[in-house]
């Protein structure tokens, strides 16, 4: 199994996202139930996306479905393809699926050999292999081919035949109708150069896959054009359906569904985010004739115009206000003394497993000062969330460590803010408690441990010591994370402008063994680490403050609220039904439609979206923007050493 697949989702995973949703339209219930058989077969392949394929004209209401399989050998042909057509996964026949190869390969002389003498056989039989492998060969000495092609396919579990399915790699119009006439196509090319000069306004960078079939002597008069929408932002799937609209391609309900599939909101546990990969257009006798579009679901997408999830990705747990150190920085009011009692904390594990959280953050106070603090991590292990406990280094030792991580403690966050202890004194308490925990930690091997800096005025300089003080140790993750407004709602140590560009700079010219980044929520870094010549990369749900849009947070009394910094409890017991109907969390996932300055006119306005705790905390308002935030006064961003696009 290769690195890249041992990350990716299983088939059933995203089986269950597309249950899930509605879209009668395109999907009939008996087909939906259909794709049951394809699970049980295949429902623990893992895959980085799948395709639903559907028809736009005409009233079909069923799908082909298809997955992507990485290879596992690393060898020349990279993945492959597996396509079950609805009358094979929906009948009392086998379910044997069409195959398509990458086809890179035939771009170099050694991968060439390996695809036409291995591959295609294995793929075809050796027979079939021997008689297209000329035919194959010839396409692939097509000028515009370049020798390489996308996939090249098996269709014999629908109907044995000579020939097999080739899709090309990009191509511009006058590439495809030179590919055509290379391969004495008999199709009208004069009538199919028009289509394509009407569909490339549409077509991202103005390009089209070309399919047909290949056989020794010929190619298919029927062919197959098809084009990647130019943006994958919703507006684009709204313009090409007026269009498929407007031309008879498409029939009403079925683009309205297509405009709600790009909108569908994306899960973060595990990642999948749906898209249209593709339109295609059926050719025969020179006119378009069958239109479909390949409907996508993708752990790999990534996409920008999602402000939150489906359901929360993380949940934070507020155990305790207890602790030994009375650090400046302190977000907590510590007199109180108060804990989040057993019942309700295993409550909220049970209810958050239930409502799809992945990531449970164990918090204070000082967490290890919270009775139960094993049990949790125990519980979180048997119910198969991810535990993230956060230390300052107070109450460790030896076998309290050791007991901590055999419960079952996934990632531990030891908190530090100076690579020394002079500047770590200025804004927390503990710093040789820290250092020890760190100690221990990597004599124990433990390969998951996470240094969380809060980046200030009075150690900002401080973060190359702090990245070498993290590779000493052995440390996976430096997180620098901004400073909040501390528990009397002051915010004077918040980082100059020309520190955060300094820190900027360093975490992108940094290559060593340690990750180092900014948190979400410390937007105004994470924007100018995104930034390069062309565009801001620091984009999606994780550009910034992720209060009711990643996750949700139980106080200590066992409210829940958007975040530990955002203290706004409401009475929900159904994490579901908070996410979906509380008033104040669908005030926060809009903030971004009312901007106030600095923000407002701040350059990096659309990658930034500073932490909500801010405006409630020190106006009592939620706003975008923060009046405090240095780099929206500064007339021009400064240099980050920002590469350019390539």
């Amino acid at each position: 199994m290769s690195k890249k697949t041992e990350n990716a989702n299983c088939v059933s995973d995203y089986l269950s996202l597309f249950r899930e949703m509605s879209y009668p339209f395109l999907f009939s219930r008996e087909c939906v139930q259909a794709l049951d058989a394809v699970e049980k077969v295949y429902g623990s392949t893992l895959s980085h996306q799948v395709i639903f394929e559907v028809h736009l004209n005409d009233d079909s209401r069923t799908t082909d479905f298809s997955f992507c399989v990485d290879e596992p050998d690393g060898g020349p042909v990279h993945d492959r393809w597996l396509e079950f057509d609805y009358e094979t996964y929906a009948g009392p026949d086998s379910l044997i699926p069409c195959v398509f190869l990458d086809a890179s390969a035939l771009g170099d002389p050694e991968g060439s050999e390996y695809f036409c003498g291995t591959a295609l056989p294995g793929l075809t039989g050796a027979e079939k292999a021997g008689i297209i492998v000329p035919a194959l060969k010839n396409l692939c000495s097509c000028p515009e081919i370049k020798g390489g092609l996308f996939q090249v396919g098996s269709m014999d579990s629908r109907k044995p035949s000579d020939s097999v399915r080739i899709y090309t790699n990009d191509l511009d119009s006058e590439q495809v109708i030179s590919v055509l006439e290379f391969m004495n196509w008999p199709g009208d090319s004069n009538k199919l150069s028009a289509w394509l000069g009407e569909w490339s306004r549409f077509a991202a960078k103005g390009l089209f896959n070309l399919s047909f079939d290949l056989f020794s002597d010929r190619i298919s008069e029927k062919i197959g054009i098809e084009f990647q929408p130019r943006t994958k932002l919703p507006k684009t799937m709204d313009t090409i359906t007026d269009y498929l609209m407007e031309k008879g391609f498409c029939r009403q309900d079925k683009a309205e569904s297509l405009c709600g599939w790009v909108r569908e909101l994306p899960l973060g546990a595990p990642y999948i985010q749906n898209d249209v990969s593709h339109i295609k257009f059926t050719i025969e006798q020179g006119q378009p004739s069958v239109v479909k579009a390949y409907l996508r679901q993708s752990d790999e997408l990534k996409l920008t115009n999602a402000r939150w999830f489906r359901k929360p990705l993380q949940m934070n747990l507020e155990l305790t206000t207890k602790c030994p150190l009375r650090c400046p920085q302190c977000y907590v009011h510590l007199n109180t003394g108060e804990e989040l009692p057993l019942e309700e904390a295993l409550y909220w594990l049970s209810e958050g497993k239930r409502a799809g959280v992945r990531h449970v953050n164990l918090s204070g106070g000082e967490t290890l000062s919270y009775p139960y603090i094993i049990d949790l991590l125990r519980e979180c292990k048997r119910l198969g969330l991810v535990s993230n406990i956060a230390l300052s280094g107070a109450y460790v030792n030896r076998t309290f460590l050791k007991e901590i991580i055999d419960a079952g403690a996934d990632l531990i966050f030891v908190s530090l803010n100076g690579s020394t202890e002079e500047i770590n004194r200025k804004s927390r308490d503990g710093f040789k408690m820290a250092v020890y925990t760190l100690e221990l930690l990597k004599e124990f091997n433990f390969p998951n441990t996470v240094i969380n800096f809060v980046m200030q005025r009075s150690n900002a300089d401080d973060i190359p010591s702090m990245i070498s003080l993290a590779e000493q140790y052995g440390v996976q993750q430096l997180t620098i994370l901004g400073f909040k407004p501390d528990s009397s709602y002051q915010l004077s140590a918040f980082p100059t402008a020309e520190q955060l560009t300094a820190a900027a700079k360093i975490i992108k010219q940094y290559k060593g063994p340690v990750v180092v980044d900014a948190e979400p929520c410390f937007s105004q870094l994470r924007s100018l680490v995104g930034k390069t010549f062309f565009i801001n990369r620091n984009m999606g749900i994780f550009r910034g403050c992720g209060a009711g849009r990643d996750g949700i947070s139980v106080n200590v009394h066992g409210k829940l609220t958007p975040c530990r910094h955002l203290d706004v409890p409401e009475d929900y017991r159904s994490i579901p039904e908070y996410w979906q109907n509380s008033p104040f969390l669908k005030e926060l996932r809009s903030v971004e439609d009312n901007r106030s300055d600095p923000c407002k006119n701040c350059e990096l306005c659309n990658s930034c979206l500073p932490c909500m705790a801010v405006g409630v905390k020190l106006h009592g308002e939620i706003r975008t923007g923060m009046e405090e935030c240095p780099l929206g006064k500064d007339e021009k961003i400064k240099d980050t050493g920002k590469e350019s696009e390539k």
